[in-house]
């Protein structure tokens, strides 16, 4: 009977085993969900992770960008003409002082990257940008013209500018898009940059018997780091408000020649630029491809890039204008992930 007890209880024991189910999978799963939303810092403590903000797309991880660029650039230390309103040399002086006024003009800026493991994305950006500024005046029989550069002096009735300027930018960016909270997201990088502003200007300045010409370039080049970040607030039907910071610190040659005279120097030249605008985005093709428009106004600023040299007579001493360059103005934006 005892016998018998032992052996049903065991039947009983062993049936109860074999309907137990595996939990093993089960746990592997958790495990590598848990790893998806868990980071282990490097002090061996844990805290949740960020998710990736980066377009998630059934393709090869490559993305492209094309901005349509609608800038116009302001700089310091262009002031060449005096324009008096009484044709005399004699003092109250009265009148207006003319600088180079740069016309909006179309640019242009390339981007292509791709995502890589851990959603992180490498990208190269260009950007390129040309303006000018033109002008002429003929003083009327009641003004005079005092030239502001050069070989100051009196007696000039005619003036004429041309100036222009040139921007190519370079950048070789590393960065990771990410969600701080249900809205908003940060895309933080760093960026090694490589930029050159080459600037070209001709002013002439004629009277009835004085004559003067000045022609002269000022070449920057700068290599240096940048970082900053973009930032993206999602408002809802694929729309969104987006922004972005960005500095520079470039190490840079300026290569100045006028006439004769030739000045090359090196020094750090900051720069820093921010922009703001909207956006929509949108999947193609069951998630195959991603598709973003964006819209913004942009502005950027360049220390101390008018390095041409004032000249005074009569004693020809040389002062460097040393004055700062902006652009600002629209972007047009289509990235296309694929």
């Amino acid at each position: 009977m005892g016998l018998l007890i032992v052996l049903l209880c065991l039947t009983t024991f062993l049936a109860a085993d074999e309907e137990k189910p595996d939990l093993t999978p089960r746990v592997r799963a958790l495990e590598a969900e848990m790893k998806q939303v868990r980071l282990e810092t490097a002090f061996h403590n844990f805290g949740a992770k960020l998710p990736s903000a980066a377009p998630e797309t059934i393709g090869t991880g490559f993305y492209g960008a094309l901005d349509f660029l609608f800038w116009n650039l302001y700089e310091g230390g262009t002031d060449y003409l005096f324009e008096n309103e009484f044709a005399s040399t004699s003092t109250p002086y009265k009148g207006d002082v003319k600088h180079a006024q740069f016309s909006w003009e179309p640019g242009v800026r390339l981007t292509a990257g791709c995502i890589f493991q851990h959603r992180w994305d490498l990208s190269f950006q260009f950007t390129y940008y040309a303006t000018k500024a033109t002008g002429s005046k003929r003083a009327g029989s009641d003004d005079l013209f005092f030239p502001l550069l050069g070989d100051t002096g009196s007696g000039y009735n005619f003036s004429k500018l041309h100036w222009t300027a040139t921007l190519y930018d370079l950048d070789l960016r590393l960065g990771r898009s990410y969600f701080v909270s249900k809205y908003l997201s940060f895309h933080p990088f760093f960026a090694l940059t490589n930029a050159w502003i080459p600037q070209h200007r001709t002013i002439h300045y004629k009277g009835a018997s004085v004559e003067q010409k000045i022609h002269g370039s000022n070449r920057f080049w700068g290599i240096g780091p940048r970082a900053g970040t973009d930032l993206q607030f999602y408002l809802g039907g694929n729309f969104s408000v987006v922004g972005s910071f960005t500095a520079a610190l470039l190490w840079g040659d300026f290569e100045v020649h006028e006439e004769d005279l030739v000045l090359d120097t090196h020094r750090m030249a900051p720069t820093a630029g921010y922009g703001v605008g909207f956006a929509y985005e949108t999947y193609l093709y069951d998630e195959d491809y991603h598709l973003l428009a964006e819209i913004a106004y942009e502005n950027q600023y360049w220390w101390r890039q008018n390095q041409f040299p004032i000249l005074f007579s009569p004693s020809n001493s040389v002062e460097r204008a040393s004055e700062d360059l902006s652009l600002q103005g629209f972007s047009v934006r289509a990235r296309f992930d694929f």
